[in-house]
């Protein structure tokens, strides 16, 4: 599984939890986290995202004890980082509307890229609808569902707090790497 670093997961003590169609958690899909790996340099305990070739990387590779749940869907890594203005949906399982969330519902929101480039390891989008426990969140390239980010949260860009993305896309080598992928 790909999430946030910052959320500071460790293997043995920590539980990944699936979701329903409707957007629900089901207890009974939670899998034992067994793992957690991270890109060289990245150091979450004193709040350093910078990996070791420089680039922003606030993202954590979970290998779970199990396989994941047959009910799940496994999402479609983006290859490439589509530029400014690009549709998508964030998704995060936080508060909702700065509500509490006791179910952890899921939540969906449309957006857009704001950032040309992926250069540094990260993009930001055109708003700021991100609320607390939705670090880690997907955002999803609208009209192919390919995950394109890893939400950190928000950060001021000129006079305007927008959501802040690790880019998929540039780290996709070392998260494919961290997976044990060979293709």
């Amino acid at each position: 599984l790909l999430t946030a670093s910052h959320c500071r997961f460790s293997g043995g003590n920590a539980t990944a939890y699936f979701y329903t169609s409707a957007a629900q958690v089901d207890l009974s899909l939670a899998r034992p986290v067994a793992g957690v790996l991270l890109d060289e340099g990245v150091r979450p305990s004193l709040s350093d995202f910078t990996a070791s070739d420089g680039d922003f990387a606030d993202f954590a590779v979970l290998a779970l004890s199990s396989d994941i749940p047959s009910t799940s869907r496994v999402a479609t890594m983006a290859w490439s980082y589509p530029g400014s203005d690009a549709t998508g949906i964030r998704v995060g399982a936080g508060r909702h509307d700065d509500e509490v969330n006791p179910a952890f519902s899921l939540e969906t929101n449309d957006d857009e890229t704001h950032s040309s480039s992926d250069d540094g390891g990260s993009f930001h989008t055109k708003r700021n609808e991100t609320n607390n426990g939705d670090s880690g969140g997907a955002f999803y390239r609208q009209g192919t569902s390919h995950l394109l980010g890893v939400l950190y949260g928000s950060e001021v860009v000129g006079l305007t707090r927008r959501n802040l993305y690790t880019s998929v896309p540039a780290h996709l080598v070392t998260v494919l790497r961290m997976m044990n992928y060979t293709g």
